[in-house]
């Protein structure tokens, strides 16, 4: 059976900047945070080809984390240009909804950021590619086991 996970359109302002732009949300739990009752607001980009998680969320709990010589995954690049350090490794974690609707736990591969000042961001591996998205608007969802 799966079920069905509402995405939301909302407005999103870039930090130190005056544009905003739309983009899709969903609310995520971390396996890191298990007392974290109202989850989390995330950005779904389905041009990411990775998810990118804040330090507080993945620094308490022991991933795995690859050794990698691959220099863009260990960079970040904000939508303004500007770099950050990271690593790369797995998390799990859990999708829902306002109704409330919530996902299994999903394993995703992501990367791993040392700072707190971005957002949660969703991308395809691990997540899109497995998983169905609906785009219709107001009316849009995540299809997932």
């Amino acid at each position: 059976m799966h079920k069905n996970i509402q995405v939301y359109l909302s407005e999103y302002k870039i930090r130190r900047s005056k544009n905003t732009f739309k983009r899709f949300r969903s609310y995520v739990y971390f396996e890191s945070a298990p007392d974290d009752r109202n989850g989390r607001r995330a950005i779904i980009d389905t041009g990411a080809p990775f998810s990118i998680i804040p330090r507080s969320f993945w620094q308490k709990k022991e991933y795995v984390i690859f050794e990698n010589r691959i220099p863009e995954l260990n960079t970040i690049t904000s939508i303004t240009g500007e770099k950050k350090p990271c690593c790369f490794g797995w998390v799990r974690l859990i999708l829902a909804d306002n109704k409330p609707s919530f996902s299994d736990w999903i394993k995703i591969p992501a990367k791993l950021a040392y700072t707190d000042d971005i957002p949660i961001l969703l991308g395809v591996s691990g997540l899109l590619d497995t998983h169905k998205l609906v785009l219709n608007g107001p009316l849009s969802y995540l299809v997932v086991p």
